[in-house]
Formats: structure tokens, C-alpha cells, sequence
């Protein structure tokens, strides 16, 4: 279930990258017309910092801060997380249905988010994401089992309106793809003036 990424991030007193993969919506400022949107790599933010780039990124438990606002950590990934997946449906007779078609592995990371900025700041963001990045480049959604799992994820309200939330993000991938893989975190928003921000961050999976 291959799909592109949306959008998501930036700091935490060392940072990253960013690069475009999620366009403005119908609703973005630009429609109101003003503000325009911008892309700055972590460098020009942080000269000579780029942790968080695809060469280089975050291990896991490792913090970044997003638009000096957010505060998002992504854990160790757990490469093989079937076992964990079909806890969730213990006692039910169907649990085989839920698992990674064959020859995939599910790889599951929990993350968190903080929010300590100002209400009204909050509700700017636009869009939110993880997703995996296979070492080919590709995108895999993060959904494990037939119909998913009940893991939490994070979602547009919740970085919206939370002070603070958990997910748990789950992606059925080959195993020859874990290695090198990444979590792939991504927001798009738009600071006080308006301007339109689209920031990535990577987290390496093993």
C-alpha cells in the first residue's frame, strides 16, 4: 500500500531537512491571498546542523522541534512487530486475517507529540504524516492488517488541537526493505505572516 507523503516539521535544538511532497489545499492561505510558501533546507535554519535528512538521519527517541511550537519524538522501531499486532485481536478466531500477507513483515515505532505554543498558532497546521520510506524511495502507508490495526496515530485534529498525544505507526514491508528503511515525518503549516511551510524530518528504522 504504497502512497505519497504528506506533510510534517523542522528543529529541536540540532535539525533538518526540508523538501516538498504536499502541496496546499483548497483552503491554504495562498487562496486568501497572501503568503507564499517556502522550502528553506535545515542548513540555511541551522547552518552546518542536518540531522534529519535522509543521509542523515535521527535515531530513535530522539526530539525535534518543528517551527519552535511542536515537539515530536519517533522510538525504536520494532522490525518484526506481528506479535504486538496480534495481541490487539487475542481470542479472536480470525486473528490470521490481520497478518502481513506473506513473504512482509510489519515494522511498528511509537512517537509523541507536544504542543506549547499558543492556541491560536495551533490550529494553522494544514496536514500531518508518517509514513515509511522503503531504501528505494518508496512510500508505504502505515497500516498493518487487513483492516489496520487500533494503534493510534497521530491525525490532523490532533496536532491541531492536543496539547500533547502518543501514536503508534505500523507499516507492512518486504524484510529486505527494513534495513535502511526510514520513518519519513512530515507537516505542512503556516507561520504568522502567512508564509507556507513544508518540512520533513527522517528517523533510520535499524
Amino acid at each position: 500500500m504504497v502512497v505519497a507523503a504528506v506533510a510534517l516539521v523542522v528543529v529541536v535544538g540540532v535539525v533538518l531537512v526540508v523538501t516538498g511532497v504536499f502541496g496546499p489545499g483548497s483552503d491554504s492561505p495562498r487562496e486568501h491571498g497572501s503568503g507564499e510558501e517556502t522550502s528553506d533546507a535545515a542548513e540555511e535554519v541551522v547552518p552546518g546542523v542536518t540531522v534529519g535528512t535522509p543521509e542523515n538521519p535521527y535515531t530513535g527517541g530522539e526530539s525535534f522541534t518543528v517551527l519552535e511550537d511542536w515537539t515530536f519524538t519517533v522510538g525504536t522501531s520494532d522490525t518484526d512487530a506481528w506479535p504486538d499486532v496480534a495481541a490487539q485481536w487475542d481470542g479472536q478466531p480470525d486473528v490470521d486475517q490481520y497478518q502481513p500477507d506473506p513473504g512482509m513483515v510489519f515494522v511498528m515505532a511509537p512517537a509523541s507529540m507536544t504542543y506549547t505554543g499558543p492556541p491560536t498558532y495551533q490550529g494553522r497546521v494544514k496536514g500531518f504524516f508518517v509514513t515509511f520510506v522503503t531504501p528505494d524511495g518508496t512510500l508505504v502507508y502505515p497500516k498493518c492488517g487487513r483492516y489496520g490495526t487500533t494503534f493510534d496515530s497521530f491525525d490532523n485534529s490532533a496536532v491541531s488541537d492536543e496539547s500533547s498525544e502518543d501514536a503508534t505507526f505500523c507499516a507492512p514491508v518486504l524484510p529486505e526493505q527494513v534495513e535502511g528503511g526510514q520513518w519519513q515525518v512530515t507537516m505542512y503549516t503556516y507561520d504568522e505572516d502567512l508564509t507556507e511551510r513544508l518540512v520533513e524530518v527522517y528517523y533510520a528504522v535499524s
